[in-house]
């Protein structure tokens, strides 16, 4: 049974595929960075598209008609959406990196 002397050599000298390990290691790292940013845009898109629905109301240009007209297509199609978020979570490598990355991607984004 390898030790810790030998994992942490592994992860410093080792190598698969001919690349360095610590590429191998980064890769959820650098998908948490991506997907933290994302979310970061797209919490901002929501912010402003609440800004301009909640004008639109004030304004009269929106009814509240057509917003439960929306809201009854969002509910229509919201299980197909958890669906393909369930199928993204289970194709990412989750790990500490991942988490760390996601959370600088979050605050930096």
């Amino acid at each position: 049974m390898p030790g810790i002397e030998d994992i942490l050599s592994f992860i410093t000298q080792g190598s698969l595929l001919g690349l360095p390990a610590t590429i191998f290691m980064s890769v959820p790292f650098i998908l948490g960075l991506i997907l933290g940013f994302l979310i970061k845009k797209a919490l901002k898109w929501a912010v402003i598209g609440i800004i301009v629905v909640g004008g639109g109301l004030y304004l009269g240009v929106l009814n509240m008609k057509d917003i439960e007209t929306y809201l009854r297509a969002l509910g229509k199609y919201a299980p197909e959406l958890m669906q393909y978020a369930a199928i993204v979570l289970g194709m990412l490598p989750l790990g500490l990196g991942l988490a760390v990355g996601l959370l600088i991607g979050l605050k930096y984004g």
